[in-house]
């Protein structure tokens, strides 16, 4: 199993284009975004083992290195959203 050793936000992404070769998509729902240590199943079906020594949230368009030196990239799973209203500021 490939292991996910670093994180390269979208942000570093745009100051430094990578010519590393593209390993394939993660598809995360919000929560399950922000990890230590968790095996992630890409798009696929390949299996990427983020092993990070501090917990990281992972943003979408958010890339991880893996040890081979390939990326994977992350996107945002389709999520319900909540509609939120009130009658006036104060209500809200």
């Amino acid at each position: 199993m490939l292991r996910a050793i670093a994180v390269r936000t979208a942000s570093d992404q745009k100051d430094s284009p990578h010519t590393h070769p593209h390993s394939g998509i993660a598809v995360l729902q919000h929560d399950q975004r922000h990890l230590r240590r968790k095996a992630i199943k890409l798009t696929d079906g390949t299996m990427v083992l983020a092993d990070f020594p501090e917990p990281v949230i992972l943003e979408a368009g958010d890339e991880l290195v893996l040890d081979n030196g390939a990326m994977v990239t992350i996107a945002a799973a389709s999520e319900p959203l909540y509609e939120i209203t009130a009658r006036d500021a104060a209500h809200l």
